[in-house]
């Protein structure tokens, strides 16, 4: 057992390792992106996903094969493809939930339930997955989530006595906390859709195995009222916002596109910063409340 607890830190200083490397490397073969929110727009290395899900399969060598890893892995591997093909150019929509649910699909039927119910978790987790990338673009604010997120369901697991999830909860934890570490304001790394699939998968999965449905409502209720408002834009309205000449942002749109826009709105003209830790604040809000949910049904 005493091995399950190394996994975490091995798979941190990997991440540590591999992000050194990454940020170089991604320099020199020019896989960089503007950061928008800045005045002066610098060029970012990309894809950061790519180290943490490579230290979180090195931690996951020294655990007992689950088939979460398999579902994880599939979901990493779409969103490394469309990092590096471009989520405009990248693949069609319908092709990338096709993929997402086929990660997905060796996991849910583990559960031996009927093909109909099968399906529709498989699809309810295939939109979890996905929609993580919505709540993004802002500097620390994706592996924030992901921090925060896992860190309130190993709260639970903890309370529920449930070891295994709480070990994977932590295997999370590391590497997107060392990520953070470089992706914070201002980023020297950008997540890419390679850590936003990731994270959207391993939360997924963990909700799954844990059967915390009712408790999902609260910790993923950012996700759903984030998917409602990029509907009310066709999906077609970005979430970033505009930046002024001092360097204060402002939202782009007459209306609200995304959680992002309101708290822009509701700051009057904060810094990206400010931004993120709302988010964060929100969501540690709720998380708690699912921490309190789960403790008081049972």
């Amino acid at each position: 057992m005493w091995l399950h607890w190394i996994s975490p830190f091995v798979a941190g200083w990997m991440t540590a390792f591999a992000l050194r490397l990454w940020i170089k490397k991604a320099r020199q073969i020019g896989l960089v992106g503007k950061d928008i929110h800045k005045i002066n727009h610098p060029l970012i290395p990309e894809s950061g996903g790519i180290p943490v899900v490579f230290g979180f399969f090195v931690g996951t060598s020294l655990l007992p094969f689950d088939h979460l890893f398999y579902s994880v892995l599939i979901c990493s591997f779409a969103g490394i493809v469309d990092d590096f093909l471009g989520w405009k150019k990248g693949l069609a929509a319908p092709f990338r939930i096709f993929i997402v649910f086929l990660g997905w699909f060796p996991f849910i039927i583990n559960f031996d339930l009927p093909l109909l119910p099968s399906v529709i978790i498989g699809l309810i987790v295939s939109c979890q997955t996905l929609s993580f990338n919505f709540l993004a673009g802002y500097n620390g604010l994706e592996s924030g989530q992901g921090i925060i997120i896992l860190t309130g369901l190993s709260i639970i697991f903890l309370i529920s006595g449930h070891q295994e999830l709480l070990v994977i909860a932590c295997l999370g934890i590391v590497p997107l906390s060392i990520f953070l570490g470089f992706n914070w304001y201002p980023a020297r790394i950008f997540p890419g859709d390679s850590l936003t699939y990731f994270s959207g998968a391993l939360i997924a999965g963990l909700l799954v195995l844990g059967e915390l449905w009712l408790e999902s409502i609260f910790i993923l209720g950012l996700y759903g009222t984030e998917v409602i408002l990029k509907l009310r834009g066709r999906l077609k309205k970005e979430s970033f916002a505009k930046i002024n000449e001092d360097g204060f942002l402002d939202v782009p749109y007459s209306k609200i596109y995304g959680i992002e826009h309101a708290i822009i709105r509701w700051l009057k003209n904060p810094r990206e910063p400010q931004v993120v830790i709302a988010i964060w604040s929100i969501q540690i809000f709720l998380c708690l409340a699912g921490i309190l949910f789960f403790v008081f049904k049972n």
